[in-house]
Formats: C-alpha cells, sequence, structure tokens
C-alpha cells in the first residue's frame, strides 16, 4: 500500500496494533480523532475491533474501507453498520482477497512438491493459516482442508502444539523415525 500511495500522490499513514486488540482500538481511535473530516480511514476486522471503529469513524465523517478481514454480517454489532453506502454513505466497502484459494493455492503447491520428492509416500499436512478467530485464516484453512479431497496420500497431521515437529509427518500409529 506504501508503494502504491506513493505512486498516486496519496499521504498514507500505517499503524500497526499487532493484533493486541486493547492496543487497536486505542491506535484506531487516535488515527480517527486526529484525522480530518473526509479522510479515508482502511480497517482491518483484527478481533472484532473493526464494528467500534468503523462506527466512531463514521460519525467523524470519515470514509471507510476494510481490508483483508471484513465485519460479519451474522454479528449483531457488524450487521448495524449494514452494507457498504447503505444506510451508511462513507462505508465505502472491503477489499478481500479470496482466502479460501489462497489456503487451497498454497497447500496445491506443497502437495505438488512433496509428491515430486516421493510420490508414493502419506504426508501429513499442517495448516499455518493465522488465527482462526478472524475470517482471513478460517478461510485459509478451509481452502486447505477443500485441497485434500481427492488426495488420499495426504492428510491432516496430528496436533503437534508444543512438540518439535519434522517435515514429514507419517499417519498416525506410524511415529517419528
Amino acid at each position: 500500500m506504501l508503494i502504491a500511495s506513493k505512486l498516486l500522490g496519496i499521504q498514507l499513514t500505517v499503524i500497526y496494533g499487532n493484533r493486541n486488540r486493547l492496543k487497536t482500538k486505542e491506535l484506531g481511535k487516535n488515527a480517527i480523532n486526529s484525522a480530518p473530516e473526509g479522510s479515508y480511514i482502511i480497517l482491518v476486522n483484527e478481533q472484532k475491533t473493526g464494528y467500534p471503529l468503523a462506527s466512531e469513524a463514521l460519525k467523524k465523517g470519515l470514509k471507510v474501507v476494510f481490508a483483508y478481514n471484513p465485519l460479519v454480517s451474522s454479528d449483531p454489532d457488524d450487521a448495524t453498520l449494514g452494507t457498504p453506502r447503505q444506510p451508511y454513505q462513507n462505508y465505502i466497502g472491503a477489499v478481500i482477497p479470496d482466502n479460501i484459494q489462497a489456503g487451497e493455492l498454497i497447500a496445491q503447491s506443497l502437495m505438488n512438491a512433496a509428491t515430486t520428492i516421493a510420490p508414493n509416500e502419506p504426508w501429513g499436512i499442517i495448516g499455518l493459516g493465522g488465527l482462526t478467530a478472524t475470517p482471513a485464516g478460517a478461510d485459509r484453512l478451509a481452502g486447505l482442508q477443500r485441497s485434500l479431497t481427492g488426495r488420499s496420500n495426504f492428510y491432516p497431521a496430528p496436533n503437534h502444539r508444543n512438540r518439535l515437529v519434522r517435515s514429514r509427518c507419517r499417519p498416525p500409529g506410524f511415529g517419528f523415525a
């Protein structure tokens, strides 16, 4: 975004909340309060910070765009903001990558590489898709799961939390060599 903003002659300030909900809300409020009316604010709905920040920004007359994690229409708070331009004219919309396809393409790429190394070997897949508490992370995981369809030599690896995970996992019951 920084390069694009420079090419377009747009002043862009990037503020990182580092996935800390309280810090994100505080920094977001500061950005909203210091932004001139009519400015744009790009929000990431990180850990449900989107609705409170968007509603404050809209009250101040800022134009709101979501990136990566949009509001969730099934969430009662999020739903009160409506849809882009309805009822708030300054709620512009969202720029959201196809995270399901991204998760699927990454997994397919890894599975294709594994198949060239050992075509008939079983392989465990461990997904690193981000926080599943975010729509983006959940969608990337769904894409990974979709990629496993019809690939019998690939399976979701068991939970290896807090243990060393080797690069090649064996099916349950085989153990590690």
